[in-house]
């Protein structure tokens, strides 16, 4: 097939009307596959902090990068935004925030051709972050989870314990989904949303252990601390977590089978003004070599659950470049086939090379 011309660019907008929980998980379990089988590449995750004149803000950098022969493209994803940490080391949440005070970030995700090397899509990062961590999830409850679950829980009410809800209900025989937040407004307005968009009851809950009484547990919060203790996670339940630090030291011993989503530890700088983060001492705490991967159960050189009453869990635990790359790509093909989004020349990014 002839490479295109120009460059795909969408809005966030663009991205929700193209791309759907069903065809994410399709194209994600192609891509670990690919991962698996040797065909795709990841490079670790790297964040980078620098001091800045807010008070009490950190800049952060993110990035990460990967692709495979049988997709036919490339995907970097980028992030750059400020993350402030309040308390005083007994803090137990995060926030992102910009100048404005506002919880926004610069997100954004490229696509590149394996043919010729040339950027062929520019997209924000938003909707195709939650997309890819809500489908990866579903992609690893398919081997994890009791096909017979039919309580959903979360804690978490934000935008991917909200995609991580619509990611999961299609596949189970749901008769309810319970969540917990600490602030009422927000479990009560997930509870509403999230009933309309899977038509499975939701219940908002007072406690969190209330909330991990059920079949499938999704912790999806900005939590800098254990929400739940292992003991309260009862037999044959899937527990997934999508922020490290939400894991209580504890839960891997507790589990029968536990699975993380890739064995690469992330790269952490920071200049001295920084010092450590929160997300730094749990990459150099972590053991990922020890577990199998998403792609070894996709692949089948790891065994998923095996008896009804075993306690699994899934480690969401890194950003995977090759995952941007497939689903960055599938969305930009169906851009072109329905003519959506803005173009403008490739040529803008080429250069001629030098001797």
């Amino acid at each position: 097939m002839e490479s295109p011309t120009d460059i795909v660019v969408l809005t966030d907008e663009q991205v929700q009307e193209l791309m759907t929980p069903k065809e994410s998980l399709s194209v994600l379990e192609q891509a670990f596959r690919d991962l698996g089988t040797g065909k795709g590449v990841t490079r670790p995750r790297s964040r980078t902090y620098v001091g800045t004149r807010r008070p009490g803000a950190v800049y952060q950098f993110v990035c990460m990068d990967g692709g495979s022969s049988e997709l036919g493209y490339f995907g970097l994803r980028l992030l750059s935004h400020l993350r402030y940490y309040p308390g005083d080391g007994g803090s137990s949440r995060a926030a992102t925030v910009t100048s404005e005070g506002k919880k926004r970030f610069a997100g954004l995700v490229l696509v590149f051709d394996l043919e010729d090397g040339a950027l062929v899509g520019l997209l924000p990062n938003s909707t195709l972050s939650r997309l890819r961590v809500g489908a990866t999830s579903a992609l690893a409850a398919r081997y994890l989870a009791r096909p017979d679950s039919t309580v959903l829980g979360i804690i978490g009410s934000g935008p991917q314990a909200v995609g991580h809800a619509v990611a999961l209900a299609p596949h189970y025989p749901l008769r309810q989904i319970t969540v917990y937040s600490p602030n009422p407004e927000h479990r009560h307005r997930f509870a509403q949303q999230v009933t309309e968009k899977t038509r499975v009851n939701v219940v908002a809950v007072e406690r969190a252990r209330e909330g991990a009484a059920c079949d499938i547990l999704i912790t999806a919060t900005n939590a800098i601390g254990p929400v739940y203790d292992p003991q309260w996670i009862q037999p044959g339940t899937c527990v997934i977590s999508i922020n490290q630090h939400e894991v209580p030291q504890s839960m891997n011993q507790r589990a029968d089978l536990v699975v993380v989503k890739g064995k690469q530890r992330g790269l952490n700088f920071a200049s001295d003004e920084v010092g450590t983060t929160p997300e730094m001492e749990a990459d150099a705490g972590a053991d990922w070599e020890a577990y199998p991967d998403l792609a070894d159960l996709v692949t089948g050189k790891a065994v998923g659950r095996t008896a009804p009453e075993q306690i699994t869990l899934f480690r969401n635990n890194e950003g995977l470049g090759l995952v941007f790359a497939a689903i960055g790509a599938h969305v930009c093909q169906i851009a072109r086939e329905r003519g959506i989004g803005h173009r403008i020349p490739r040529d803008w990014f080429l250069v001629e090379r030098s001797g």
